[in-house]
């Protein structure tokens, strides 16, 4: 009977889940690309997760930079 092991692997899930948390951003109107990037550093360095913003027709991804160490 190994009623326990679900338990371990939905434990697991939760940890890659927050591990790949994403914040999205909504770019409105009339922002420019420059200081919207900069934005979304600080955003991603506070919570430590990537930010990820749909700027006219391309997609930013800035990942927070203590990961990059």
């Amino acid at each position: 009977m190994d009623i326990e092991k679900p338990k371990f692997e939905t434990k697991e899930q939760i940890n890659i889940g927050k591990i790949k948390e994403i914040i999205e951003v909504e770019v409105l109107p009339g922002c420019h690309k420059e200081p919207l990037i900069k934005k979304m550093r600080e955003i991603a360095n506070e919570k430590g997760k990537t930010v990820k913003a749909k700027f006219q027709d391309e997609e930013i991804v800035v990942e927070p930079e203590d990961q990059k160490e």
